[in-house]
C-alpha cells in the first residue's frame, strides 16, 4: 500500500491509505527519504516527496533559523520532586510517568517530560535563555477521567519564586496546550503539576518538547 507522512519534527507518523498508523522509536532524515526504526531489527523507509517529485527539487530557499534552542532533557536538572504515592509512577525524561512512550493525541513525541500530579521539576535558566516553550497534554495512556493542573514558576534575581500566569487545566478534551514564558534575567524555572478536579486519577501529564529559546 502507498504510505504518506504527516506532521513534522517529533510528530511524524507513517500513515497507510486506510488511516492506520505505526508508532516508531527513532526517525532518520536522509537525502530524499525518511527512515523509521519501528523496533529492533525492523525499519521502514518512506520516500520524501512533494507532488511526486523529490523534496529538494521543490525547495527554492532555506531561511536560516533566527534563534537557537536548548532542550531541557539535554541539560542538567536542579531538582525533581515526585508524589510519595504510587512510586512506580514518577517524573521521567522522554517517557511518560509510567515509563511508556510520549504519546499524545495519537502523536508520538521524542522529547519531553512525563509527570503526574503533585510533582515539580526545577531547572536552571542560562544567561542566554530568553523564553521557555512547551506543549502540555495528557498522555494517551491516562484514564478517561484523568486531569491535572499545570503552572510555571520563576526564581528571579532577587531570590524569590514568582508564579507566572494562570494554571492550565489539562483534561482529555483539552488537547495540546502551548505554553510560552519569558525567562530573561531569571535564575531558575519550576514546572509544577498538581491535582485537578478528579484528584490524581489518571493524571499522566506530558510537557512536550520542553525547551529554552535564545
Amino acid at each position: 500500500r502507498d504510505i504518506g507522512v504527516t506532521g513534522v519534527q517529533t510528530c511524524a507518523l507513517p500513515i497507510f491509505q486506510d488511516g492506520s498508523q505505526i508508532g516508531y522509536r527513532n526517525l532518520t532524515i536522509r537525502e530524499n527519504e525518511l527512515l523509521f526504526n519501528l523496533w529492533e531489527g525492523l525499519e521502514l523507509t518512506v520516500p520524501l516527496r512533494i507532488r511526486d517529485q523529490p523534496v529538494w527539487k521543490q525547495v527554492r530557499y532555506l531561511q536560516p533559523a533566527l534563534e537557537s534552542c536548548r532542550w531541557l532533557n539535554e541539560s542538567e536538572t536542579v531538582r525533581i520532586t515526585d508524589s510519595l504515592s504510587r512510586t512506580f509512577l514518577k517524573t521521567r525524561w522522554n517517557r511518560n510517568a509510567a515509563n511508556g512512550p510520549l504519546l499524545c493525541q495519537g502523536q508520538l513525541f521524542e522529547r519531553g517530560l512525563g509527570t503526574r500530579p503533585n510533582s515539580q521539576v526545577i531547572h536552571s535558566v542560562g544567561p542566554q535563555d530568553r523564553k521557555f516553550r512547551a506543549e502540555l497534554s495528557l498522555d494517551d495512556s491516562a484514564a478517561e477521567l484523568g486531569n491535572a493542573s499545570c503552572r510555571v514558576a520563576l526564581f528571579t534575581k532577587d531570590g524569590k519564586w514568582k508564579s507566572v500566569g494562570k494554571p492550565l487545566k489539562i483534561t482529555r478534551s483539552s488537547g495540546l496546550q502551548k505554553i510560552e514564558v519569558e525567562v530573561s534575567g531569571c535564575r531558575a524555572i519550576g514546572l509544577v503539576t498538581t491535582t485537578g478536579e478528579n484528584g490524581t486519577v489518571g493524571g499522566r501529564v506530558n510537557w512536550l518538547d520542553a525547551r529554552f529559546h535564545r
